[in-house]
């Protein structure tokens, strides 16, 4: 079984290349545990969110936008 402190065994250069080819999977998962309660709402960080409904008509630039700021 692979555990947390794995990743530190790891090179530094293999440990951000496994960031740069996770980051979009981390937020993801992050915004889903954030919004496990919030029934029709997702949860972005920074306490930002944004209606399931309205998500679903934006396009990804927009939802880009809310997202960052």
């Amino acid at each position: 079984m692979v555990s947390y402190y794995d990743i530190f065994v790891l090179q530094t250069e293999d440990q951000i290349l496994l960031l740069q080819n996770s980051w979009a999977e981390l937020v993801s998962l992050g915004a889903i545990w954030r919004s496990r309660f919030s029934h029709g709402i997702i949860q972005l960080s920074f306490g930002k969110t944004i209606d399931i409904k309205k998500a679903r008509e934006m396009k990804h630039e927009e939802v880009r936008e809310i997202c960052v700021g």
